[in-house]
């Protein structure tokens, strides 16, 4: 409990950072696989700064760490046109830390990605922290592709669904979008 407390004041901490520094998370576009052993997560995170100095900051990046939720076995961050590395560490299931950078005025975007075993048909992603950074996305996207697996249910309705003999993808865009819950996904 102690070790939870501690990390969700860092949390906070790291989040207040970059608020003071005028840093805003104003986008996200991802993928999610669900297949037979693994759920993962592909995409792009954009970033703004509307200040007159260069942001550097480190944000944390959380992982599902609950009992349908198995191992993260593999995670990276990158800065899209530099190709770099952005991985600080990772504390085992629990989150990432990693760098961020944006210019005065400018905007960066970050591609981040992780794979994660689930367990008793159940999958998930944390989309209730973008409610710390203090303001809606202004857009996001979203693509579910499912593989060899049926979905009972999914914590937000689809715009769109696409059946092949391949998989089942599924696609969301919203505006002004401040989530109120996790994108959770029920499937056996």
């Amino acid at each position: 409990m102690i070790k939870s407390s501690y990390l969700f004041i860092l949390f906070l901490f790291l989040m207040k950072n970059a608020h003071s520094q005028r840093l805003e998370f104003y986008r996200e576009d991802l993928t999610f696989y669900l297949g037979k052993d693994y759920f993962s997560v592909k995409g792009d995170y954009y970033f703004k700064n509307k200040t007159q100095k260069d942001v550097k900051t480190i944000l944390m990046y959380p992982f599902p760490n609950n009992v349908s939720s198995g191992y993260v076995d593999s995670v990276y961050a990158t800065r899209k046109m530099k190709a770099e590395n952005c991985v600080k560490s990772v504390s085992g299931n629990k989150f990432m830390m990693f760098d961020v950078f944006v210019r005065a005025n400018d905007t960066a975007i970050y591609e981040i990605g992780y794979r994660q075993k689930h367990i008793s048909g159940y999958a998930t992603y944390i989309l209730t922290t973008t409610q710390r950074w203090g303001k809606p996305f202004d857009t996001v996207n979203y693509t579910l592709v499912v593989k060899d697996l049926v979905v009972d249910s999914i914590s937000y309705v689809p715009d769109a669904v696409k059946f092949t003999e391949e998989n089942t993808t599924y696609f969301w865009h919203k505006r002004a979008f401040m989530p109120d819950r996790d994108f959770e996904v029920l499937f056996h």
